[in-house]
C-alpha cells in the first residue's frame, strides 16, 4: 500500500519558527515572506495544519472559504451541501442525504435516511480533494493506490458521479425498499440494466451505470457488477419517481470543469454573467446535463434559463432545473458614488435643519484621532471610518481635510509596509497556502475566517484615499492589489491566490468560515460582504483597472440579490412556513440561524446586516416599502424580546448609529429628529468621536436629496440619480475620479435625457441637464 505516493500529506510549515522572514517589496509597500516570530503563536496552527489533497493538487492555490472547504482539513469529508443533496464521507464510503422537508423550527431541511454507498471489503483511510473549478469539486475516497472512489459533485447538479477503481460498489438503504424501471414498472433484483429506480425512506433515487451492469440484492445491501469495459455509478435524488427516464437521459454527462465569466457595462447599468460546464459523455453522446438554479438567479434578472417541471427543496428556497451546458444571467447594477452628496444649503427653513457648524465640529474632532486598531478587523474599520470623514471634509472644503487625509495616509502606509520586528500593522505570506494574512489577526482570520469582511475595509479606504491622492495610490497600488486578491482574486492566471477565495459563485454570496466546519460553511454579516465588493469596485475604478472594477460589480450585483433573497426573504417563498422570524442572522450551508456570534439581541441580528453605513448599502432600501417594513419588524422584535423596546440613548454608540444609519435610508425625517434629540441630551450616540458625525451627514443628505430614482441611470460608474418628493426635484450626481472634466450621460429608462459635467476629483450634483 503506497498511500503517500497517491495521496500526499502536507504539513504547511514555512521553515523554522524562529527564522526571520524577508521583506518582499511591492511598489513602495512590502510584506513579510512568512509570519515572523513576533506573531508565530497566531499563525502556527494554520501553518502546520495537514491538508488532504491528492498529489496532482498539491501545488494549486488552496481554496479556503468555500462550500466544500472542510474536505481539505477533515480526514473524511464533512457535510458537503451541493444541493439538492448533502454528501459526506467516512471510513466505509459516502452518504448521500436528500432533504425533502423542514425541521420543526423551519431553520434547516432535515438530512435523514441517507443512501450509503461503499464497497465489498472497502475501507477508505481518508478523503482528499482531487480537482475543483468554479462550482464543481472532485475528491478521492481511497484505501490505497488500487482501491478508491473518485467522486464528482457540483452546486445545483442533482447527480453524484462515482468512478471506482478496484471496488465493487454497494448501496445500503434504510427501511423498506422498492425498485422500479424508467417506465415505472416494479422490479425484483437481480436485474441487468443501466438505469434503476429506488424508493427508500420516503424518497426516490435514480441509479445509473454502464449498459450491461447488473444490480443484485442481499438483505439491505445492493451491489453493482459492471461490464469489463466501463465502471461508473451515477446517483441522483429524484423529485418524483416518474422523472427517472428524464434523469437517465442526462446522467452520463459528467462535468469536468465549470467556469463563470462576466462583463460589466456602466452605460447599460448591467453585469452579464455566462456559465459554462465542460462535460464528458461516460457513455452515449449526450453531453448536456441538468443544472439547478436558485431564486437569485431567476428572479429580477434577465436570463435564458428554460425551466421545465423539475424542482427541488433547498435551504435557499426552490431550486428550478434547466438543461444544457451554457447559460446567461444578467443582473442590474447602476454603481454608486463613494460618498453621499452634501446637504449644505438644501434644508433651509426645515425643522431639524442641517447645521454646518456642527458638522465642522465633528470633522475637527475626528481629525485629532491618529490611532487605529492593531488587528485587521477593528483596524480596518478605523480606516474606512477615517476615509469617510476625509471625503466629507473634501466635499465641504472643510479645514480639517488635510489632517484627515494625512492621518489616513499614515495609517494605510503603515499597514502596507512591513518593518522587521514590528508586532502589528503588516501582512505576511502563507507560501504553501498561496495567501497573504494581515497581522494582528482576529476572529480566526489567521485561519482565513472573515477575510472579505476585514479586507473590504482596506480596499474601500484605499480607493477613497486614492481618489483624492492619486500619487499615493500609484505608489501603493501594487500592495493594494495583493490585499484585494487575497479575498477576491479575479484573475485565474494569477496562481498566487485561489480564484475568488470567499465567493460561492453559484449560491451568489460569500462564505466567512475559512476552513469551514463538519456541518458546512456560514456567513453572518451580509453587508460587510457587500462592502468587500464595493471596495473592490471602487478600487478598480480608482486604479482605472476595468477587470478589477468588473469583478467588484459582478460580486456586488449577485450578492445584493442573494442578500435580499436569503437573509431578508424580500420576495417571499424561500423560508419554511415554520420559520417564525423576519430576518436571518447567519446563513449556513444547510439552513438558517436567528442570532449572531456575539449577541442574541434582535436589534443586532438586523444591524449586523446594516453596517458599515455607506452609499454602497443602497440595496437595503432598493424597495422602500420593504425597507420600512423590515425596519419596523426589527423594532417590534426587539420590543418583544427580553432586551425590551429600543432606547437609542442607552443601546450604545455602535448599535445606536447602525440603527440610525439604516433609518437614514428608510425615514430620514425621523432620523434627523432623533439625532437632534440625542444631541440635546448630550448622548454619546450623537457626541462620541466615532460614527455620529457620519450618521449626521448621511441622514441629512438623504433628507436633502431624496430617494434613489429607480428609473434613471448615468454613464458614470460612480453616479446616482435622486428624487426629492418634497420639492419634486430630480438631481443627478457623479464623482469624477480623473483630473479632467467628465461628461456624464443620463438615461430615463432607455431614453437619453441629457448630460452634465462632473468636475475633476469632485462629487458633482446638479438638478438641470444639458439637452
Amino acid at each position: 500500500m503506497k498511500i503517500q505516493s497517491l495521496l500526499v500529506g502536507l504539513l504547511l510549515v514555512c521553515g523554522c519558527s524562529h527564522a526571520q522572514p524577508e521583506v518582499v517589496a511591492v511598489g513602495k509597500g512590502s510584506y513579510a515572506s512568512f509570519p515572523p516570530p513576533e506573531v508565530d503563536k497566531q499563525a502556527r496552527a494554520t501553518l502546520e495544519r495537514q491538508l488532504y489533497l491528492t498529489a496532482d493538487a498539491v501545488d494549486k492555490p488552496v481554496p479556503t472559504n468555500q462550500w466544500w472547504t472542510n474536505l481539505l482539513v477533515d480526514r473524511y469529508a464533512g457535510q458537503i451541501w451541493a444541493f439538492p443533496h448533502q454528501v459526506s464521507a467516512n471510513d466505509k464510503g459516502i452518504n448521500i442525504a436528500f432533504p425533502t422537508r423542514w425541521n420543526e423550527s423551519g431553520s434547516d431541511p432535515i438530512s435523514e435516511n441517507p443512501l450509503r454507498i461503499g464497497g465489498e471489503g472497502f475501507a477508505p483511510v481518508d478523503a482528499r480533494a482531487k480537482s475543483w473549478s468554479d462550482w464543481l469539486v472532485s475528491f478521492r475516497l481511497g484505501e490505497n493506490d488500487g482501491k478508491y472512489f473518485d467522486i464528482t459533485l457540483g452546486r445545483g447538479l442533482p447527480y453524484v458521479w462515482i468512478e471506482p477503481k478496484g471496488v465493487t460498489p454497494t448501496l445500503q438503504m434504510g427501511g423498506e425498499t422498492k425498485f422500479f424501471s424508467p417506465a415505472g414498472a416494479e422490479l425484483t433484483l437481480p436485474v441487468r440494466t443501466a438505469s434503476l429506480g429506488v424508493e427508500s425512506g420516503g424518497r426516490s433515487y435514480g441509479l445509473f451505470a454502464p449498459t450491461g451492469s447488473t444490480f443484485s440484492r442481499q438483505g439491505d445491501t445492493v451491489s453493482v457488477q459492471f461490464p469489463a469495459a466501463k465502471q461508473f455509478l451515477v446517483v441522483c435524488p429524484l423529485p418524483s419517481k416518474t422523472d427517472l427516464a428524464t434523469f437517465q437521459q442526462f446522467a452520463y454527462a459528467i462535468p469536468r470543469s465549470s467556469q463563470l465569466t462576466w462583463t460589466y457595462s456602466p452605460e447599460k447599468a448591467a453585469v452579464e454573467t455566462k456559465w459554462h460546464l465542460e462535460t464528458e459523455a461516460l457513455q452515449g453522446t449526450e453531453k448536456r446535463l441538468i443544472q439547478g438554479w436558485l431564486p437569485h438567479h431567476y428572479r429580477n434578472t434577465q436570463n435564458d434559463l428554460k425551466f421545465g417541471a423539475l424542482s427541488y427543496l433547498t435551504p435557499r428556497g426552490t431550486m428550478k432545473c434547466a438543461i444544457g451546458t451554457d447559460f446567461t444571467i444578467t443582473y442590474p447594477f447602476k454603481g454608486f458614488p463613494p460618498m453621499y452628496p452634501s446637504p449644505q444649503n438644501r434644508e433651509v427653513g426645515l425643522a431639524h435643519d442641517y447645521e454646518p457648524e456642527r458638522m465642522h465640529d465633528y470633522l475637527a474632532k475626528y481629525a485629532t484621532r491618529d490611532k487605529y486598531g492593531d488587528d485587521t478587523y477593528w483596524g480596518g474599520k478605523s480606516l474606512t471610518q477615517a476615509a469617510q470623514y476625509m471625503f466629507i471634509a473634501h466635499q465641504l472644503r472643510d479645514s480639517a481635510e488635510p489632517k484627515l487625509l494625512a492621518n489616513l495616509k499614515a495609517a494605510l502606509t503603515d499597514w502596507y509596509t512591513y518593518t522587521p520586528g514590528e508586532k502589528a500593522h503588516f501582512f505576511a505570506r502563507y507560501p504553501k497556502w498561496k495567501a497573504l494574512i494581515g497581522f494582528n489577526t482576529s476572529y480566526g482570520s489567521e485561519a482565513f475566517n472573515d477575510q472579505h469582511f476585514h479586507l473590504g475595509y482596506f480596499t474601500s479606504s484605499t480607493a477613497m484615499l486614492g481618489f483624492l491622492d492619486p500619487q499615493w495610490l500609484k505608489e501603493y497600488a501594487p500592495m493594494a492589489r495583493q490585499i484585494a486578491k487575497q479575498y477576491a482574486n479575479w484573475e485565474r492566471e494569477d496562481a498566487n491566490y485561489p480564484f475568488l477565495r470567499c465567493f460561492d459563485v453559484w449560491e451568489g454570496h460569500s462564505w466567512a468560515g475559512g476552513l469551514s466546519s463538519p456541518t458546512g460553511n456560514n456567513q453572518e454579516s451580509s453587508s460587510e460582504a457587500m462592502q468587500s465588493w464595493s471596495g473592490l469596485f471602487l478600487l478598480g475604478t480608482a486604479l482605472n483597472d476595468p477587470k478589477m472594477q468588473a469583478a467588484g460589480a459582478m460580486g456586488y450585483a449577485m450578492e445584493a440579490r442573494a442578500t435580499q433573497e436569503y437573509w431578508f426573504n424580500q420576495n417571499g417563498g424561500n423560508w419554511s412556513p415554520n420559520w417564525k422570524h423576519d430576518v436571518v442572522g447567519m446563513v449556513w450551508s444547510g439552513g438558517n440561524n436567528y442570532g449572531t456570534y456575539f449577541s442574541g439581541d434582535p436589534a443586532w441580528i438586523w444591524s449586523i446586516q446594516w453596517l458599515p453605513m455607506s452609499p454602497a448599502l443602497s440595496y437595503l432600501a432598493e424597495d422602500p416599502v420593504f425597507a420600512k417594513k423590515s425596519f419596523g419588524q426589527m423594532w417590534a422584535a426587539r420590543k418583544a424580546s427580553k432586551d425590551g423596546e429600543i432606547d437609542l440613548d442607552k443601546v450604545g454608540t455602535g448599535l445606536g448609529n447602525v440603527i440610525l444609519g439604516q433609518a437614514a435610508q428608510v425615514n430620514p425625517e425621523w432620523t434627523v429628529e432623533q439625532l437632534d434629540a440625542l444631541w440635546d441630551k448630550n448622548s454619546g450616540v450623537a457626541h462620541d468621536n466615532d460614527t455620529p458625525g457620519l450618521t449626521y451627514f448621511f441622514a441629512h443628505s438623504n433628507r436633502a436629496w431624496g430617494q434613489i430614482a429607480p428609473d434613471y441611470r448615468v454613464s458614470s460608474p460612480l453616479g446616482r440619480v435622486y428624487y426629492d418628493v418634497r420639492t419634486k426635484t430630480t438631481s443627478y450626481c457623479a464623482f469624477n475620479p480623473t483630473d479632467a472634466p467628465q461628461k456624464v450621460l443620463v438615461w430615463k429608462a432607455d431614453k437619453a435625457v441629457g448630460s452634465f459635467t462632473a468636475a475633476p476629483r469632485q462629487l458633482t450634483i446638479v438638478s438641470k441637464l444639458t439637452p
